[in-house]
C-alpha cells in the first residue's frame, strides 16, 4: 500500500515525536540510532524541540531558554 505525500509527512513527523519522546538528557544517538531514524530524520530536529531537546554531537542536551528582559 502506498501513501498519500500528505499522509506519508505526517507518518514521518509522528515517527520522530515518538522516537524524541524516548530520549533524555545525556543519551546518546550512535549510527545504530541514526539508521533507524533515516525515515523521519528531517523531522528530527523539530521533534526534539518540541521536547525541549537538540542533538549535539550524538548527545542530547536540553535546549536552556534565556529570560525575556
Amino acid at each position: 500500500m502506498t501513501l498519500p505525500h500528505s499522509m506519508l509527512a505526517g507518518v514521518a513527523k509522528l515517527m520522530a515525536l515518538q522516537y524524541a519522546q524516548t530520549l533524555y538528557v545525556g543519551a546518546t544517538v550512535d549510527e545504530t540510532d541514526l539508521k533507524y531514524c533515516e525515515p523521519f530524520a528531517h523531522e528530527l530536529p523539530a521533534a526534539l524541540e518540541a521536547h525541549g531537546l537538540r542533538l549535539v554531537n550524538g548527545i542530547v542536551e536540553r535546549i536552556e531558554k534565556e529570560n525575556a528582559a
